[in-house]
């Protein structure tokens, strides 16, 4: 959650000039943000210069901030393509669009391979968002809407937090068959390493189904829970399918919708399922590739995980 908007505006990002990493200063109280403000970190002090601008004006600022130009396709020596991936779904408010840019702004700066594809529901198309797209465009990001649409999803109890009933359309990553390795990003992520190697990891994995997660928490693993914000997949319709259908025929709880159908989904691979799309490979990342502020102080639970901070990547 890289901003409060309430009035147009986001409070204190600043632009490290030596190393040209974005940060967003969070305040303690906002309605729309959970976590508190953190200190500026990768460069010094003397490096940090206070911006304070109009929401409007990103797409401005956004495009001379961008480092290094996007890769083409790109695909390993079998032909095999893979790629990073956003998702845009549901009403796709300012606040959203903003911190998707600012995810790509930091994933570009460190000079990713891949290229970057956005798949966007037509709410968040181009035919709506013309000024976004513009830019995704010129940046050389590639924007694509998904084939096919989850819909609303019936479930029971209620949602834990806005936006959650729409993210079951996060799901299409799986049903984009046209990569072969899939790299998912939520659009509120600051990648501060490069994640190349997930994506070539994936790209060699020889089971089809196969995905890669991270913990969800502090010192967690992903057969106690696990959090879809990074989500290294490989495509297979056959697999979306049976998701979709799953999340239709099954009353699961609402909470964090997507996150928490994927965990049920995930953790019922049956023998019938297994029978019908095969074995699920499934890779593990470790908590520096998903850092969550609010589960605790980052430092510290990289020290829990036996971790040095150089092993923090989102």
């Amino acid at each position: 959650y890289c901003a409060e908007f309430g009035k147009n505006t986001f409070p204190a990002w600043t632009f490290c000039g030596a190393s040209r990493h974005w940060d967003c200063r969070f305040y303690a109280g906002n309605s729309t943000n959970r976590f508190s403000q953190p200190r500026p970190w990768r460069c010094g002090k003397s490096h940090w210069q206070s911006r304070s601008r109009r929401a409007a004006d990103f797409f401005d600022l956004g495009a001379a901030a961008m480092a290094p130009e996007a890769s083409p396709a790109r695909a390993d020596d079998s032909g095999r393509r893979g790629a990073y991936a956003f998702t845009l779904f549901g009403a796709c408010p300012e606040a959203t669009q903003l911190s998707l840019l600012a995810s790509i702004a930091l994933l570009r700066a460190t000079a990713p391979t891949f290229p970057i594809v956005v798949l966007a529901t037509p709410g968040c198309g181009a035919a709506r968002l013309p000024k976004l797209h513009s830019l995704l465009a010129t940046l050389g990001v590639t924007t694509t809407e998904p084939r096919e649409a989850v819909g609303p999803v019936r479930c029971s109890g209620n949602f834990w937090g806005e936006g959650y009933n729409t993210s079951y359309e996060k799901y299409a990553i799986w049903a984009a068959e046209e990569y072969d390795a899939l790299l998912y990003l939520d659009t509120d992520l600051a990648v501060v390493k490069n994640m190349d190697h997930v994506i070539r990891d994936l790209l060699a994995m020889p089971e089809m189904n196969a995905h890669v997660l991270t913990p969800d928490g502090c010192g967690g693993n992903v057969r106690h829970a696990f959090n879809t914000g990074v989500w290294g997949v490989r495509p297979n319709r056959t697999l979306y399918r049976t998701l979709v259908n799953y999340i239709h025929g099954t009353r699961i709880p609402c909470q964090l919708g997507e996150q928490t159908a994927s965990m049920a989904f995930f953790r019922e691979w049956t023998p019938r399922r297994r029978q019908k799309l095969g074995t699920m490979g499934v890779g593990e990342l470790h908590y520096g590739y998903n850092a969550i502020p609010a589960h605790g102080p980052v430092g510290s639970c990289l020290r829990r995980a036996g971790l040095p901070e150089s092993a923090l990547h989102v």
